[in-house]
């Protein structure tokens, strides 16, 4: 789970390799939460009471010995809900690991052919047909997770695991559309070769399917604002960090080529009722764009750009205060002046 995380949020290769994952896994989830090894004892010998005969364990427990690398195959296999075996909160969080195995390499080689998502011109190279192909079986593999983690989500919506894991699923797939580390950098206004920021943002080269792009930070967004504030994952405010500059950047990429803000019709970022339905609705409307709202319930001027930041920030401030949150606050109030001097 660590090794996935630093993957993610530092936008590196994974450590671990989905073959080498071989180690049995604990087939129930009381066992990982244990928070010591007199607990897990107990808690063994509660759930498994005739452990000692392995024949008998093996006949009664079928996920005896099963790891990841199995579980993983059987998603592979369209197998995960044909096998007599249920998926545990945790065993969802898992998989996301070799999922993001798959989206890292195929986000470093889609910032390479960016623009190939638009390009309705000629006939597209085989390297370029190969890599769009990978790109939707993979998305396609994501989206199986995600029915999956949503079956465990209708039964207990308050799960903690299986809502920190909604968030990731979300970042991985923002993965597939954009390439984030170029929006940092365009953030920044590094690396412009001479263009002009306004040239930069018109061009494709981050985010290369803008309306999924956009519903999957929104998910984000609304995830994060209905935990609770105490014991939030420790990534928490990194994850709206992400969600804030891709929704940031989109929002000023579409205002260069519709020239301007006004007359569109806005959509409440936070309210209960923006759920999937009302983010598609959103999607469907060329002419509409964001409207947060702040913290005491007033409703923001709609549309300008910064009011994504500013809702940000006032998250942020709402939730448990840390370092790392402190300087990610510091990092958007940047952003913030940078926007505010062009």
């Amino acid at each position: 789970m660590v090794d996935y995380e630093l993957s993610l949020f530092h936008d590196t290769s994974p450590i671990l390799s989905i073959g080498d994952l071989q180690t049995p896994l604990p087939c129930n989830d009381s066992l990982w939460r244990s928070k010591s090894s007199e607990e897990w004892l107990k808690m063994m010998q509660e759930t498994y009471p005739r452990s000692s005969n392995m024949e008998f364990h093996s006949h009664i427990y079928p996920t005896e010995d099963l790891s990841l690398s199995h579980l993983f195959q059987d998603l592979l296999r369209d197998e995960t809900e044909t096998k007599p075996r249920k998926l545990s909160a945790l065993y969802l969080k898992l998989l996301l690991h070799p999922l993001q195995n798959l989206v890292y390499p195929l986000g470093q080689l889609l910032s390479c052919f960016y623009g190939i998502h638009d390009n309705q011109l000629g006939t597209p190279s085989h390297t370029t047909a190969s890599t769009l192909l990978q790109l939707e079986e993979v998305q396609s593999l994501l989206h199986k997770w995600y029915d999956l983690a949503m079956h465990n989500h209708r039964i207990d919506s308050d799960c903690p695991v299986t809502n920190s894991s909604l968030v990731l699923y979300h970042l991985v797939y923002l993965n597939t559309v954009t390439y984030f580390p170029g929006v940092e950098r365009v953030v920044r206004r590094e690396d412009s070769n001479g263009h002009s920021w306004e040239s930069e943002l018109q061009s494709k080269k981050f985010i290369y399917h803008s309306d999924k792009a956009v519903f999957h930070a929104l998910r984000v967004f609304m995830l994060i604002s209905k935990w609770p504030k105490s014991g939030r994952a420790p990534w928490w405010s990194a994850a709206l960090y992400r969600a804030a500059m891709i929704l940031w950047v989109d929002r000023i990429s579409r205002s260069y080529r519709r020239d301007g803000y006004d007359n569109e019709k806005v959509e409440l970022l936070n309210s209960d009722t923006c759920n999937d339905l009302a983010i598609k609705e959103y999607l469907s409307e060329s002419s509409c764009t964001l409207y947060t709202g702040t913290r005491g319930g007033d409703c923001a001027k709609p549309g300008l750009p910064e009011e994504i930041l500013l809702h940000c920030v006032s998250l942020l401030e709402d939730g448990v205060s840390s370092r790392f949150s402190d300087g990610i606050k510091r990092k958007l109030q940047t952003v913030l002046k940078i926007w505010k001097a062009v």
